[in-house]
């Protein structure tokens, strides 16, 4: 199931105007989270995002689109341990409490080993600068294009650095930290896969993200 709205970030990054329409090409944005907060409510029990629930074949869909990206997640994972092994393992402990208080997360983790508890699959956004201001001040994400790119950039202002961002390119951000921006790229239909964890998951359980 795919959005186009307002959402968590409604001006910034979900807005209609943020997505490329073109005919025989999906946009819109699918979030796949096993564990996460409805916005403004972090103080609530996290529970899993409605994509996997709205019915008994979206589940079905859902967790069969997880199983497929497990290789994909595994290769996420092994990324964040090599740049920053002190907040892998603290993710990892995250995890574990998010384990303990929701059998759903354990039933998932058979078929899906990211440690991140959420992703965003992107067709054919763009976004403009902004912050991943629901994440921690220092946490990875981890952005994955798929897709026919011939060319495009992921850009950040404040470095004034435009990296490269075609199909088969992943990139490691701190995205609170560094405002950043997905420009238009040269191509038909992009995907985009970001893998994400929020603060509030953290302050929930009482981790704190290094």
């Amino acid at each position: 199931t795919l959005s186009i709205g307002k959402g968590a970030d409604g001006e910034e990054r979900n807005s209609a105007s943020a997505y490329v329409i073109r005919e025989g090409e999906l946009a819109g944005c699918s979030i796949l989270s096993r564990l996460w907060h409805g916005v403004g409510h972090t103080k609530d029990q996290p529970t899993i995002s409605t994509t996997f629930l709205k019915s008994g074949s979206q589940f079905n869909n859902a967790t069969t689109l997880v199983d497929h990206l497990h290789l994909l997640s595994v290769r996420v994972n092994k990324l964040l341990q090599s740049i920053d092994p002190h907040q892998f393992t603290t993710l990892q402990e995250l995890v574990r409490k998010a384990e303990a208080a929701n059998p759903h997360i354990r039933a998932l983790a058979t078929i899906d080993p990211l440690l991140m508890e959420g992703r965003a699959i992107q067709f054919n956004q763009t976004t403009p600068n902004h912050a991943d201001r629901l994440d921690p001040p220092k946490g990875w994400a981890v952005i994955v294009v798929l897709g026919h790119v011939r060319s495009g950039t992921l850009f950040f202002p404040r470095l004034n650095l435009r990296v490269r961002y075609v199909s088969g390119v992943g990139v490691a951000l701190r995205g609170r930290l560094l405002k950043h921006k997905v420009e238009v790229w040269e191509g038909n239909q992009r995907i985009s896969i970001a893998h994400f964890t929020h603060l509030g998951l953290w302050n929930f359980y009482g981790v704190v993200c290094p």
